[in-house]
């Protein structure tokens, strides 16, 4: 009979060659030349990387549960916190070529600049931070943030 450590390493070595093969598809997308296809592709392979990450944290018990706030207001809002965990995105409309996330909260935000996004409906979730700039969007976990302010 196995000792119980060996199936935990094995399934500890695979997930290891799993990020390992998102990285690598990460750092693929850095060969392309700069503009909108490169920037797709590094949204989109980072989102991949990222959804690896919290399905490996959300298997272990130490793993934060997801905020969902409730109602509006300065306690709720990501502008409260330096970052805040995921919101569950509900629709991403266009406006001028700008991103408007609508949020399970209600609150709805739009992107100051034009960004084309890869959008998985009743997948997508945003984080938010505080920069010296204003608010930052994180979509999907991206390592690139937009830059974005409330509509009301």
């Amino acid at each position: 009979m196995l000792p119980a450590r060996i199936p935990v390493l094995l399934v500890g070595l695979l997930a290891a060659q799993l990020a390992s093969a998102s990285v690598e598809a990460l750092l693929a997308c850095r060969q392309l030349p700069p503009g909108q296809e490169r920037a797709d592709c590094l949204e989109r392979e980072s989102g991949v990387l990222e959804r690896e990450r919290q399905a490996a944290t959300a298997a272990t018990p130490a793993a934060a549960p997801r905020r969902k706030a409730t109602g509006s207001g300065p306690a709720n809002s990501p502008r409260a916190a330096s970052s805040s965990a995921g919101l569950a995105v509900i629709s991403i409309e266009y406006v001028e070529g700008r991103p408007l996330f609508t949020l399970d909260n209600g609150e709805r935000w739009q992107a100051r600049e034009e960004r084309q996004l890869t959008a998985h409906p009743g997948a997508d979730v945003v984080s938010f931070e505080r920069s010296p700039a204003g608010t930052v969007l994180r979509f999907n976990g991206s390592f690139f943030g937009l830059h974005v302010a409330q509509v009301r």
